[in-house]
């Protein structure tokens, strides 16, 4: 039987936005950096030569870069490569390098 109604035209029903969290809000966000030192900020060498000690470090270098700040270098046991790093000062090269020293050993064990 055919039926004497007309079809309802169907409403469009917009979906409800996608929001994703950040990955901050996970906890999965990039770790905060330290602020950096002052470009006439000393560096610890006592402390710093611990943290070399207790890496196990066999070597390390201490370079001033042409265009301002400097770059530290260590060499690791059984490393191929020196793990690196560049600062604005001293202290900041220093810092970064032997946190990318700990974070690679870590790693790797």
């Amino acid at each position: 039987m055919p039926s004497d109604e007309q079809p309802r035209a169907k409403a469009a029903i917009a979906p409800a936005p996608l929001v994703l969290p950040t990955p901050e809000e996970l906890g999965v966000g990039a770790a905060r950096r330290p602020a950096p030192a002052p470009a006439n900020a000393l560096v610890d060498w006592a402390a710093t030569r611990k943290r070399l000690q207790d890496l196990g470090a066999v070597g390390f270098r201490l370079d001033q870069l042409p265009a301002g700040g400097a770059r530290f270098q260590v060499w690791l046991p059984g490393r191929p490569a020196a793990v690196q790093a560049d600062g604005a000062s001293e202290a900041d090269a220093v810092r970064d390098c032997l946190e990318r020293a700990r974070t690679q050993l870590a790693a790797s064990h």
